[in-house]
């Protein structure tokens, strides 16, 4: 299985203007959606931060998409 997570922000850190402050929509196998900036913690495990929530924490594996906000 492509890693979604990855393969989304190597795109984006191959374009000019790219850092780890970008938000990113992000909805899961589960239908529910959230935004913020994610990070890698190792092992196809990553985190989002900077909701109005506590950080997320997740496995690449759980991701359906992830796309910039408008």
């Amino acid at each position: 299985m492509t890693n979604i997570v990855r393969a989304a922000r190597e795109h984006s850190d191959a374009n000019p203007g790219s850092n780890e402050s970008t938000v990113w929509n992000v909805t899961f196998l589960d239908g529910e959606t959230r935004s913020g900036t994610v990070k890698n913690i190792g092992s196809d495990h990553y985190v989002i931060e900077g909701t109005k929530s506590a950080p997320i924490f997740f496995a690449a594996d759980k991701v359906l998409r992830m796309w910039f906000p408008k």
